[in-house]
């Protein structure tokens, strides 16, 4: 006797569909904002519903219906006109937004593993133009600077693209070290034998690396910085 229950059933054909496109279980998982186990329960029937809001993260990365996700209602593909799945994966590019904030400045308290709390999608050619690559080994992660030590360069609220594989000194340029418990974005230069470690803001001063050695180390180097440049109206409240 089959005993598949109805939300199992639409997700099966949901995932097979999608896994024809390149994607699997982990994309659907991050485009509803849960775990990937949620999304085995839902396919082993073992959660019979999805929330709302999981259906509309859905729905706004595949096309397929939230009203059809959640009740069974409708056509599965919300957009006609986009015809199916709006893109493949290897037509794209994806960047995880960690849930940190690289100081540019005093330094900034982090997570030792910080979780993905969003993720960028851009077409795969634009992302070459851009950035250089199309993060298919998932290296390149999206963080969220603080503060304005490396003015103007990065700014508070700009998104840093930062290639975590890098992790030793590669020539003077951007990166992301951790010092302490504090994540610091920074110049790092080679001058004589010593690594010096400025900020494009020179109202902050230059140390060695030398001189701060203890719990010292290269997260990543900066490759592309998004400028995030907010205007406000009215008065905050």
């Amino acid at each position: 006797m089959n005993t598949s229950t109805p939300l199992q059933k639409r997700m099966h054909q949901m995932i097979e569909a999608l896994r024809d496109q390149g994607f699997d279980q982990i994309d659907v998982a991050k485009a509803a904002g849960v775990s990937k186990g949620t999304v085995t329960q839902w396919l082993d029937g073992n959660i019979k519903s999805i929330k709302m809001e999981n259906a509309l993260g859905i729905e706004e990365r595949f096309g397929y219906s939230h009203v059809w996700l959640v009740l069974g209602r409708g056509d599965p593909i919300a957009d006609k006109q986009a015809g199916h799945i709006r893109t493949s994966k290897k037509d794209q590019a994806v960047f995880e937004l960690l849930d940190v904030r690289a100081a540019c400045g005093d330094g900034y308290s982090n997570e030792d593993h910080p979780e993905v709390v969003s993720t960028m999608f851009l077409p795969a050619q634009v992302a070459q133009e851009m950035l250089g690559t199309t993060n298919r080994n998932g290296n390149i992660k999206l963080i969220t600077a603080a503060k304005d030590s490396m003015a103007p360069t990065i700014n508070p609220d700009d998104l840093v693209f930062v290639d975590v594989a890098v992790n030793e000194y590669v020539g003077e340029t951007v990166y992301l070290i951790l010092h302490g418990n504090e994540l610091l974005c920074k110049r790092l230069s080679l001058v004589g034998r010593d690594i010096v470690v400025s900020s494009d803001n020179k109202s902050y001063p230059d140390w060695k690396w030398s001189e701060r050695p203890d719990a010292t180390k290269i997260i990543g180097r900066v490759v592309r910085v998004l400028p995030i440049q907010f205007k406000k109206f009215g008065v905050d409240r």
